[in-house]
């Protein structure tokens, strides 16, 4: 597990350790930061003069953007590290959506009668995930996108057909998929025992993903569900996270952790609402977003190693 900035292959940084530094679940924090070059590290070996190979010493607060939402000193940050209410993200982050959808989506076209079926299916995976990006962006509502995705998907193959008709067809099939990545119920039987509130908080149609859940082997330990099309807003407004707080028994959004793995809705969402968020990155992609996430986790174990102290 990381924290939220990526380190440059020819610029070594090392941490200007002080009073003030600590240790805490595997992760530095420190006052300042200071640059050296590689020849400076690796003790010489350079003709260049020494202005050349002076570190530079930057404060902390300045790099504040890269790792948290707000600024705070190092030992406010480590004092308010004591999370409560756990808000998951639920397709590619705990539901297995991919596999899912492949099931589905071939259920659906052999009962359209399609032969070519990995045809249609390359053209639609693409084309659903941008209107998902649009949806998060505003440009469609989701009743548009629900209603025409795949009258989208057959005109491309010149077949006109109800969007809508077929919407609910498809409905039927992937609502039946409740699979989930290896580790994900294990990863919240594990919080669930420290105490920590789990919830789920995914931008999915409702009678999907009520569906989904219920065939998965994870919907116990969620106290709620909230789903977008049930909110009237979804990730990444902050007033998704707004409603959640209103139905959240005492809740304190400095006590909060929304976990996902998608930077444009779960965690640019969090840095809108003031949100601590934990990127589920396993595929350690990188991030050409302006979304910036208080963690990085490359599997559930870095989540546990963080929040199991």
């Amino acid at each position: 597990m990381n924290r939220g900035w990526d380190k440059s292959p020819s610029l070594s940084i090392v941490f200007g350790l002080s009073s003030k530094t600590q240790w805490l679940s595997g992760l530095y924090y420190a006052d300042s930061i200071s640059f050296y070059s590689p020849t400076q590290l690796c003790g010489g070996g350079t003709t260049k003069s020494n202005s050349n190979e002076l570190p530079i010493s930057v404060p902390l607060s300045f790099f504040c953007g890269l790792w948290y939402n707000e600024a705070t000193t190092v030992t406010e940050r480590i004092s308010t590290l004591s999370y409560k209410f756990l808000l998951f993200d639920l397709d590619h982050t705990l539901l297995d959506f991919d596999t899912a959808e492949d099931i589905a989506l071939t259920q659906f076209l052999e009962e359209q009668g399609v032969t070519e079926i990995q045809t249609y299916k390359d053209y639609y995976i693409p084309m659903n995930k941008g209107l998902w990006r649009d949806l998060e962006q505003g440009r469609i509502t989701k009743p548009e996108l629900v209603n025409t995705r795949f009258s989208r998907l057959f005109a491309h193959f010149g077949i006109e057909k109800d969007g809508a008709k077929l919407a609910l067809l498809y409905q039927q099939h992937i609502a039946q998929q409740g699979q989930t990545y290896a580790g994900a119920s294990e990863l919240l039987d594990s919080l669930t025992a420290a105490d920590y509130e789990i919830y789920g908080a995914t931008n999915g149609i409702t009678a999907i993903q009520t569906g989904r859940m219920a065939h998965s082997d994870i919907a116990p330990y969620f106290n709620h569900i909230f789903i977008s099309e049930q909110m009237g807003t979804q990730k990444p407004e902050a007033l998704f996270y707004e409603k959640i707080a209103e139905q959240i028994p005492a809740f304190d959004k400095s006590q909060a952790l929304m976990v996902g793995d998608s930077l444009t809705a779960d965690i640019a969402g969090g840095n809108n609402a003031g949100i601590d968020t934990a990127w589920y990155n396993p595929k350690s992609l990188t991030n050409q977003t302006q979304a910036r996430p208080t963690y990085i986790l490359q599997s559930y174990q870095d989540l546990l190693d963080l929040l199991l102290k």
